[in-house]
């Protein structure tokens, strides 16, 4: 059984009534269906991606800047971490979008290797 963080707004396996491993002060809990649980936490195009299957999906997100929005614009957004948080409700099929993205066809290791013309 999962247990819920409402201060991290993390998922915890089996660990409810304990105090949160991550913050240590927050005690967990069982997950209501509209608690926010992290989802992932991707790059900049990743997140622009994530963003509109999201939607697409009607699943209801927020999302946080890893660095903030001075540092993206003074280096650059590519370098951005965006974390995604979902309804808990909703975690399971915004896994599976996740995944999607992750696995989509073209993202291989070969991309990166030299090529001979």
């Amino acid at each position: 059984m999962n247990a819920y963080c409402p201060l991290c707004q993390k998922l915890y396996e089996g660990q409810a009534g304990k105090k949160c491993p991550n913050c240590l002060f927050s005690h967990l809990r069982v997950p209501k269906e509209n608690d926010p649980v992290f989802l992932d936490k991707v790059g900049y195009i990743q997140a622009e991606l994530l963003k509109g299957m999201l939607a697409d999906a009607g699943i209801p997100f927020t999302h946080t800047v890893g660095a903030g929005g001075a540092f993206g614009i003074r280096i650059g957004f590519l370098l951005e971490t965006i974390s995604f948080y979902v309804p808990y409700g909703a975690l399971a099929e915004a896994q599976d979008i996740v995944t999607l993205i992750n696995d989509a066809p073209g993202k291989t290791d070969k991309d990166t290797e030299a090529t001979d013309i």
